[in-house]
């Protein structure tokens, strides 16, 4: 196991408790290179995937308290992109039909991020995590792919245990 192997699993595990009548509230979730990201874009022809959540695969850097309580920083690039009705902003419906997409786009990032603050403790559970909204920030993005979407493009710094990964 790796730290990597413990952000991914940690975040999909977020993404599966986010739950809409028993539903998942994400159509699709992904933990990708930029390449990846493009690919998965390029292929929403063909698959109703929004809304989606793409993480991008993030750097990180490890420390040590002193008594083996490791943790890994990550430096998280994540988008929350749901499908664009119509982009034609020509009349005010339209209009109104694209800003209910950001809004939504805006809501899941919103409940993510107080996801990851539910685990934001002190204790000897090893679900103790390091994350501070001070370091949240989300801005709205129109992704050009074979679909026209919009979202949330959002960064943040999370820090995860990963003692299993590095002191084995």
């Amino acid at each position: 196991m790796t730290p990597t192997d413990i952000y991914e699993n940690f975040m999909l595990g977020i993404a599966a408790q986010m739950t809409e009548n028993d539903e998942p509230k994400f159509k699709k979730v992904i933990i990708e290179d930029a390449d990846g990201i493009d690919e998965f874009l390029s292929d929403t022809v063909t698959e109703d995937v929004y809304p989606a959540l793409c993480l991008a695969k993030p750097p990180y850097r490890n420390s040590d308290n002193g008594s083996f309580a490791y943790l890994s920083y990550f430096n998280v690039v994540m988008y929350v992109i749901c499908k664009t009705k119509n982009d034609d902003y020509g009349t005010t419906d339209n209009r109104d039909l694209v800003k209910q997409d950001l809004e939504r786009a805006e809501e899941l990032v919103t409940e993510f991020g107080s996801k990851l603050h539910q685990y934001n403790r002190y204790d000897e559970s090893d679900t103790n995590i390091d994350f501070s909204w001070n370091d949240w920030t989300a801005e709205p993005v129109k992704l050009l792919g074979s679909d026209l979407a919009r979202g949330y493009e959002v960064k943040f710094r999370l820090g995860l245990p990963t003692h299993q990964a590095l002191n084995p």
